[in-house]
C-alpha cells in the first residue's frame, strides 16, 4: 500500500489547477487571485494557442507567478520564458531536447506509468471520478489501484471537488488537478480552491 495520509504533511499533497482550453472573462487575472490564494502550480492548457498567443498569455504575469506555471506543450524554448517546465504528451516521453527540463505527462493506465523512468517532475492519472468539465468521461476506477512504492509522483485528475478530495489523499496521491470545480463558475473560482485547500488543511490537522 501507498504510505498512509496521517504519515505526510498537509504540504506534500500538491493542489494544482488546470485552465480552461477556451479563454474566459478575466482569466488570467482570476489566476492571479488563485496564486495569490496559495496555488502553487497552473497547468497551462490552451491547445488553440500557438507559441506567440502562449507567450502573449504569459507575459501577463511576473517572473514569480510564471515560475508556477507549467505549460502544455512540446517546444523547449517556451523554457526561456522561466516557467515550471513543460506537461508533454506521454509519447514525447524520451525526445532529445529536453536536457534538465522539468517534465511531466498524463497517463490512463498504469502499464505507461510503469514504462516511465525516474525523471519525470509527475504524472496526471485520470479520471479518478466522474469528470466535471467532460459529461459522459466516466471513472476508471483501475485508477486507483496505486504501485506500493511509486518512482514518480501521481497525481489524481477528473472529477475532483471539495467533497470527494479526501479519498485521494487517503490513498496516497501526491496531489489533485483541479479544473471542472475550478471553471465551472469562474466568479467564484478562488474561493473553491480555498474550500478544497481547507478541507486537506484540516484533515491534516
Amino acid at each position: 500500500m501507498a504510505e498512509p495520509a496521517s504519515r505526510r504533511q498537509a504540504d506534500d499533497f500538491r493542489l494544482m489547477v488546470i485552465t480552461p482550453v477556451q479563454d474566459l472573462p478575466r482569466e488570467k487575472a482570476l489566476v492571479r487571485d488563485l496564486f495569490a490564494a496559495g496555488l502553487p502550480c497552473l497547468h497551462l492548457r490552451k491547445p488553440g494557442k500557438d507559441i506567440q498567443a502562449l507567450s502573449e498569455y504569459l507575459s501577463y504575469f511576473n517572473a514569480a507567478e510564471r515560475a508556477r506555471i507549467r505549460v502544455h506543450h512540446t517546444r523547449p524554448d517556451l523554457l526561456q520564458l522561466g516557467i515550471a517546465g513543460l506537461h508533454v504528451p506521454y509519447s514525447a516521453i524520451g525526445r532529445s531536447g529536453y536536457a534538465n527540463a522539468s517534465l511531466s505527462t498524463s497517463i490512463h493506465h498504469w502499464k505507461e506509468y510503469n514504462r516511465l523512468g525516474p525523471n519525470l517532475a509527475y504524472v496526471l492519472i485520470s479520471p479518478v471520478y466522474d469528470s466535471l468539465s467532460k459529461p459522459g468521461y466516466r471513472q476508471n476506477k483501475e485508477v486507483w489501484n496505486l504501485p506500493p512504492r511509486p518512482l514518480v509522483p501521481i497525481v489524481a485528475l477528473g472529477g475532483i471537488h471539495s467533497r470527494n478530495i479526501l479519498p485521494l489523499l487517503l490513498k496516497g496521491f501526491s496531489g489533485a488537478a483541479l479544473l471542472g470545480a475550478i471553471w465551472q463558475q469562474p466568479e467564484k473560482s478562488v474561493q473553491v480552491f480555498e474550500e478544497i485547500k481547507k478541507r486537506i488543511t484540516i484533515y491534516e490537522k
